[in-house]
Parts: structure tokens; C-alpha cells; sequence
């Protein structure tokens, strides 16, 4: 969840500055957070994203407040492009991750979901490496990624939006600790596209404010995942209820369109019900 910043003695740089090590220290905490919740398994993608931008953010500071002569500044400047592309794609495949845990058990649904953010993966990667490579001046380089950093923003947020919608539109029994992972990434995600965008149109955006705003934003969405993380909906007991309640409410219109897409994407389709019970309501959140 790191930005870039600036090397500057003034005021606002060196607050931005506190900013991104604030960041990275709650980054660092919500990753041992899940481990010690015995959630570092089922939230795979989000665990190694949290360490590698975490790290790679740390090594970005060190090397940005270390770099003297031309050539680091010029390895500086790769090290960030490579990095940021690094961050993008693990933002897809943590949306992935998160994604199939909210439609977990509806195969034609998952399927197409991963179809579809793995092509925004694959397609933001092509064109953030090729921005590695783009031998043009400065400015016009600048141009070029302001729209694929625009693209890449707007395809999260829109994903995001979806996702939401689906959740609302067939009330699936989406769990807190994925409202918190949705909630904070469609945040940063909606905020860092209206910036790229409006500066896409011609608008004038001052760095000066722009920083400040998205350290502090970060820094708070950081710190809810970091401290609102819970193993509580993690349980077996917990997710049993909740598929039982989610089988009552959402009728058959989720389960003809999981049909559909099964027969189209040739998705494998979920193991029949063995009747097992559910667990009486006391035992349900003793863990």
C-alpha cells in the first residue's frame, strides 16, 4: 500500500515520509496479525503482499535517502517502476483470493471471475514492463503511465464495484474480514484513480496536497486492517451458518447462473452435500 515520495527537507515531504514508515510498520503488523490468527494459509496472496510492499517500500526509502550519484538516482527510479508492478499484480491476485472465498462453492462463478481478473493481471503487467523499457523523453514517458496507472486503478476499483454489487444483488454471506479487505483496498483504490484522472483531464494537482492525503488515507485504512482482523468468522462452525443461511436467502437465481456458467466455462462443479449436520448454535463461535 506504499506511494512514492519525494526527496525534500521540507515540512510536508518529511510528514508523507513518516507516513509511509507508519504504513509499513502497520503492514508489518497486520501480516503477523494473520499468522497469529492462523490466517496466514487462507489469506495467502494478502499475507505475501503485505510483507513484499512492505519490504520493498522500506528498501525504497533506504535507497532514496542513500542515493548520491546519478546512477542511483537512475536505479532508484527502475527499482520503484519494478516494484509498483510488482504491487499491481499482487493487488489482482489478492482481489482473486478474495473474490473466491466470497463465492466459494459456485465453480461456473469462480471460474469466471479468475478468467476475468487474471486477463486485468496479465494486461496491466504488459503494460507496466513495458513502461521498463519505453525509450521516450521524460514527459511523454510520464504521460504513458499516468493512463496505464489510471487503467490499472479504474479495472481495480470497477472489480471492486462489481464484487459489492454481486454481494448485495444475491446477499452472499461475505464475512467481516472481507469487508475489511474490500472496505480498504476500494478506498485507495477509488481515491488513487479520481487523482490519476483528474490529472489525466489537465486539473492541476498539487503534490503538496496530494501526498499528505493519501499517506493519512493509507495509514487509516492500514491500521483497520492491521487491528480489526478476526480469526472469529474464520471457524468451520461459523462458515457452516453462514453457507446454511446464505442457501436460504439467495433462492435459485445465483444457483441458475452458476449452472450456466458451469456448462460454458466447463467448471468443475462442487461435491455434492453429504447431509452433514450443523453444529448446534452454542458451539457456533466457541473458537
Amino acid at each position: 500500500m506504499g506511494f512514492g515520495v519525494t526527496r525534500s527537507r521540507s515540512p510536508v515531504p518529511l510528514f508523507v515520509q513518516s507516513c509511509v514508515v507508519l504504513a509499513c510498520v502497520l503492514q508489518f503488523v497486520w501480516a503477523y496479525r494473520l499468522y497469529r490468527l492462523g490466517l496466514a494459509r487462507s489469506y495467502r496472496v494478502l499475507f505475501i503482499y503485505l510483507t513484499t510492499t512492505g519490504l520493498s517500500t522500506i528498501g525504497g526509502v533506504l535507497l532514496l535517502h542513500f542515493a548520491t550519484s546519478r546512477s542511483l538516482i537512475v536505479f532508484y527510479g527502475k527499482y520503484w517502476v519494478t516494484t509498483t508492478i510488482l504491487g499491481w499484480i499482487l493487488l489482482f491476485a489478492l482481489i482473486v483470493e478474495a473474490a473466491t472465498r466470497m463465492i466459494e462453492g459456485y465453480a461456473g462463478l469462480e471460474r469466471l471471475g479468475q478468467i476475468v481478473i487474471y486477463v486485468l493481471m496479465a494486461a496491466s503487467g504488459v503494460l507496466m514492463v513495458s513502461m521498463t523499457v519505453l525509450d521516450v523523453s521524460v514527459a511523454t514517458w510520464q504521460q504513458h503511465w499516468l493512463a496505464h496507472e489510471r487503467a490499472v486503478y479504474a479495472a481495480l476499483t470497477g472489480v471492486c464495484f462489481v464484487l459489492f454489487l454481486m454481494a448485495k444483488t444475491f446477499r452472499l454471506p461475505v464475512n467481516r474480514n472481507l469487508k475489511i479487505i474490500f472496505g480498504s483496498l476500494g478506498t485507495l483504490f477509488a481515491l488513487k484513480a479520481c487523482f490519476v484522472l483528474l490529472t489525466n483531464l489537465g486539473v492541476r494537482m498539487d503534490p503538496g496536497v496530494i501526498q499528505p492525503v493519501m499517506g493519512i488515507v493509507t495509514v487509516v485504512v492500514t491500521a483497520g486492517g492491521a487491528f480489526l482482523f478476526s480469526g472469529r468468522d474464520e471457524t468451520a462452525a461459523v462458515r457452516v451458518l453462514h453457507a446454511s443461511a446464505h442457501s436460504e436467502r439467495a433462492g435459485n437465481a445465483l444457483q441458475d447462473v452458476n449452472r450456466t456458467l458451469v456448462r460454458i466455462l466447463r467448471s468443475k462443479p462442487p461435491p455434492p452435500s453429504t447431509g452433514a449436520k450443523l453444529p448446534p448454535a452454542s458451539t457456533a463461535f466457541t473458537r
